[in-house]
């Protein structure tokens, strides 16, 4: 394939929000899996939104963990029985099982359709949200499908940083996962998954982060998740610090868990040699930045500029090599150096960088380090978030999407060095103190007001 071809099909890509066209729907049986603890304030609203489907499910089943602070099994029952389109069975836990992933387990023995989906109390769904899921397990080796996710309420400081996170994951980040074949995580709140296949690898209750568990042992067996962009599901997200702290460390002490229950060998044998070698190689990166003011006196400066650069490049293009047959792991480490240690890495690297193309280290050079993260930040991260929240506006018909989308740019970026923060907090529980966190804890308030959004695009 030529380099026009390929550039027109990544603009094709880029501008419908698909990466291929899925095909027909096919012709499986589906159940609806809601896991339900206390959460009465938001499960009408999620049942009504799926039953209300261009591709109806053919059975809901609602998980009722032991509900205690609320009437949660009450609200479902109550649906089940007025509701006269589909079957909807209500389950409650003998006792509280204390965890998503342990409720989820209670509700696999009831499933008897091909595929099931899961999704959180608090979420609802698009009108066609499992229209545009479903023709992805077309391909026989597709074992769960992702849908996006995009925040309900989007006032609050936290929620418009949430939303600006959802906006570059699931637009930028994601589909780059799904381009080369590694699935980080099929979002918890909606994702779709083969019956079959999740009896045969259980859904584990060793990680708080069952949704990650799962997705990295459906990937191991040789299947793959893909990402439907026009899948749109909207949660109640955090909208005060409080929660939203809560939530994070929950999902940090998810992922850590999910690494020390493999004892740090992530994906198969061959992963212990790839971080060595890998490590090996990040070393010597780290000489070569050293020797820069080196090769400008050997060389001179603009030929040393040009062997130094290339030198950069040859590392880069060797990690690659050998992390390439290793790819799953390669995004798990990925999203652990920039998405949680982002701030202080990449600010570091740049210091590292620029100090050695000036040849030495000064305020000065710090100072330029930051002024390139802020402008490749606009290039890089702004500018492309930004063009998605127009293609979500286009797709919900919410014209207001985009102007969401440039106030979330200063919360965003304020948020993440408070990642990095909550990020260090469930390291020092999980692994130094050995503190598991082993209640589920959905992470928002008990009572928020609901903001209406349109979910059929007008």
């Amino acid at each position: 394939m030529d380099l026009t071809s390929e550039v027109q099909r990544f603009g094709r890509w880029w501008w419908s929000g698909e990466i291929e066209n899925p095909g027909p729907l096919p012709n499986l049986t589906m159940t609806i899996v809601i896991p339900a603890y206390n959460e009465a304030t938001y499960l009408l609203a999620t049942l009504e939104s799926c039953v209300n489907q261009t591709r109806m499910p053919d059975e809901i089943i609602v998980v009722d963990d032991c509900s205690d602070k609320d009437n949660t099994g009450e609200v479902a029952r109550a649906f089940a029985e007025t509701e006269a389109r589909v079957k909807v069975k209500v389950l409650r836990t003998p006792a509280n099982k204390g965890s998503k992933a342990a409720a989820q387990n209670y509700a696999l023995s009831f499933i008897t359709t091909d595929v099931y989906a899961t999704i959180d109390a608090d979420t609802t769904l698009a009108h066609d949200a499992l229209e545009k899921a479903l023709p992805y397990f077309n391909d026989p080796k597709v074992g769960a499908v992702c849908g996006c996710i995009v925040p309900r309420n989007r006032k609050s400081f936290y929620e418009l940083g949430r939303y600006f996170e959802y906006l570059y994951s699931f637009n930028i980040i994601k589909p780059a996962q799904d381009r080369i074949g590694a699935m980080f995580v099929a979002s918890g709140c909606f994702s779709i998954f083969r019956t079959h296949l999740v009896r045969e690898v259980g859904i584990s209750s060793e990680t708080i982060a069952e949704d990650l568990h799962l997705s990295w042992l459906i990937q191991q067996l040789g299947y793959k998740i893909k990402l439907a962009r026009h899948a749109l599901c909207y949660p109640v997200d955090p909208n005060n610090y409080q929660e939203y702290q809560k939530q994070v460390f929950r999902w940090n002490c998810g992922f850590l868990q999910n690494i020390k229950v493999r004892d740090g060998n992530l994906f198969g044998e061959h992963w212990k040699r790839a971080i060595l070698l890998a490590g090996g190689l990040f070393i010597a990166f780290l000489l070569l930045l050293e020797q820069g003011p080196l090769f400008r006196k050997e060389f001179g400066h603009y030929q040393g500029h040009f062997i130094y650069i290339l030198a950069c490049v040859a590392w880069i293009w060797a990690s690659f090599r050998i992390l390439k047959q290793w790819r799953l792991a390669f995004v798990t480490w990925i999203y652990f150096t920039l998405s949680v240690l982002g701030p202080v890495f990449e600010l570091a690297a740049y210091f590292l960088i620029v100090s050695s193309m000036m040849g030495e280290f000064s305020v000065t050079s710090f100072l330029v380090a930051v002024a390139i993260s802020f402008v490749l930040k606009i290039f890089i991260t702004w500018i492309p978030v930004i063009a998605s929240a127009y293609w979500m506006s286009r797709r919900t018909g919410q014209r207001g999407d985009v102007w969401l989308a440039v106030k979330g740019i200063v919360p965003f970026s304020l948020l993440h060095y408070l990642n990095t923060w909550i990020f260090a907090k469930a390291v020092w529980k999980e692994l130094i103190r050995g503190q598991s966190l082993n209640k589920w804890d959905k992470g928002h308030a008990e009572i928020a007001a609901l903001q209406p959004i349109a979910t059929d695009g007008s």
